[in-house]
């Protein structure tokens, strides 16, 4: 089997798309079993239509409707250099983030480059199939990059475009290698979808080409019942409005919301409005890149990418 060696051999550029026909890491990667699944992917996103996003002391929690802790989202430790990219660059420093099944295993992977204006976001994951590949020394993830957040200038609106990756052709990279940025090209990437909200907006809803909703981000969100553990009499509930803010929750809706006809009943949206696992996962890297251009510490508010004990 090819070893790393090789497959560095035949990369030219940093940033050169690891999945040619003649690339050595990717014939590697097509003679792997493909039998794997994604499943642990699949229950966290397809399983739920609404997710919540809460920060903690040191990382940050995905819950479902019914508070049931699916998952978590945490940055990977990058030592001393990392810190003081932290203090120093502030928003427009590199970052990545794993997000992890209720076991702590790897599922999706985000990862943001530097920018100085316009972040840009790239959603990873592990090879579809096959979570590591064997080289001469170890065994390393192999992660396909197939989405984009890519934040969008205007002086007095929030905006960002969304981009999916269409082309059969996989870009495949080594976990520890320089990973990709890939061009957004017609030929691999399509528009998925865009977000124009306006200045100082909390609430972020994601349409289509035809302006049609798709998916609904909200930082304003207060809880399906969580005034019930704390045992709060209804009369100070408005008291503690600004603690719940402090915590930072985040509802996440895949797909459109219900409508209400002109009689107060709830239409629901059809199955067939029901995004596919890509989008959801292109939908929960949106809501981080969100959370750290205007929520975060270092942009000005609190957040769920608030890094606790790792600051």
């Amino acid at each position: 089997m090819p070893n790393r060696q090789a497959a560095l051999d035949e990369q030219t550029e940093p940033h050169l798309d690891l999945s040619v026909n003649d690339s050595p890491l990717w014939n590697a990667a097509e003679s792997l079993d493909p039998t794997g699944s994604e499943s642990a992917l699949e229950r966290l996103l397809l399983a739920n239509d609404t997710l919540v996003v809460e920060r903690h002391t040191n990382k940050y929690s995905i819950s479902n409707s019914a508070g049931e802790q699916v998952g978590f989202i945490a940055e990977e430790p990058g030592g001393f250099l990392s810190s003081f990219n932290r203090q120093i660059l502030s928003t427009h420093r590199p970052f990545k983030a794993l997000v992890m099944d209720p076991s702590g295993t790897p599922i999706l992977f985000v990862r943001r480059p530097f920018a100085w204006i316009n972040s840009r976001m790239y959603v990873q994951r592990p090879n579809p199939g096959q979570e590591v590949i064997q080289t001469s020394s170890s065994s390393e993830a192999v992660l396909d990059t197939f989405a984009e957040v890519q934040q969008i200038w205007h002086p007095f609106r929030r905006r960002y475009d969304l981009f999916l990756r269409e082309s059969p052709k996989r870009i495949l990279s080594l976990a520890s290698d320089l990973q990709p940025e890939p061009e957004l090209d017609s030929d691999t990437f399509n528009q998925m979808g865009k977000v124009d909200a306006p200045f100082l907006a909390w609430n972020f809803t994601v349409e289509d080409a035809a302006a049609q909703e798709i998916a609904f981000i909200s930082r304003n969100f207060r809880g399906f019942d969580i005034y019930r553990h704390w045992r709060v009499p209804s009369r100070f509930l408005d008291h503690f409005s600004g603690l719940i803010d402090f915590l930072g929750q985040y509802l996440l809706h895949f797909g459109p919301r219900p409508q209400v006809d002109t009689t107060g009943n709830l239409l629901y949206p059809t199955e067939s409005s029901r995004l596919i696992l890509e989008q959801r996962a292109l939908i929960l890297a949106l809501a981080v890149n969100i959370d750290f251009d205007y929520f975060s510490r270092h942009s000005g508010g609190p957040g769920f990418f608030h890094f606790g004990a790792w600051d």
